[in-house]
């Protein structure tokens, strides 16, 4: 997959508290619930989340409300599913992505969230690795562990730590190869092995 999937640009100074967004479907995989935990454990912290995503699983959903005390309901906002072209909007007024997820394939939303140099919170297992160097421009937590969200969270109110992992966020995110880049890589690696198929007389030459 390639870094040009939505065109970053400046992001917008806060000043009330850490911007958290959430992007991905509604459903257990993403670790919604394990961010609402980690959430209700910062109540000395300032912060909003916001949450972009359709509902996958209701019965999940419904659970969510489970996890969330009134205050921590004041500072939760579930956005519902939002458009491609929307999506830039709100990574530029986002301090942190985060999406602790049980697994994730590619996660096109971290590789988003990195154009828009916004450090990110993803789960270790599966393709984030790929992406994210923990402690670098990002960190990567366990599956199902809501206090190393927290901790890592609570770390990234530091004003400087937040602007040095966004900047070497924005740095991954240049060295990534565009969609084209990645097409032109994937067509030589096809034609590669074609060539040396034939070389080898698994098939035929023309």
């Amino acid at each position: 997959p390639g870094r040009d999937h939505v065109a970053p640009g400046p992001r917008q100074p806060g000043g009330g508290g850490l911007r958290i967004l959430h992007v991905g479907n509604i459903h257990p995989v993403k670790g919604l619930d394990v961010l609402l935990e980690a959430l209700s454990g910062l109540a000395d912290v300032p912060f909003r989340l916001e949450v972009a995503g359709a509902v996958a699983d209701e019965r999940f959903r419904r659970s969510l409300d489970d996890l969330m005390d009134a205050t921590l309901r004041e500072r939760v906002r579930f956005l519902g599913p939002v458009p491609a072209e929307r999506t830039g909007e709100l990574y530029r007024t986002t301090d942190v992505l985060a999406v602790p997820s049980r697994y994730e394939g590619f996660g096109i939303a971290l590789l988003e969230a990195m154009g828009f140099g916004i450090p990110v919170i993803a789960g270790r297992e599966g393709g984030a690795g790929e992406l994210v160097t923990h402690g670098r421009d990002g960190f990567l937590v366990p599956p199902e562990d809501p206090r190393s969200v927290a901790r890592h969270l609570r770390a990234l109110t530091d004003g400087a730590l937040l602007e040095a992992m966004g900047q070497a966020a924005r740095r991954r995110w240049e060295a990534h190869p565009t969609w084209e880049e990645s097409l032109v890589a994937v067509i030589d690696l096809i034609e590669g092995a074609s060539r040396l198929m034939r070389h080898v007389g698994i098939i035929p030459r023309r």
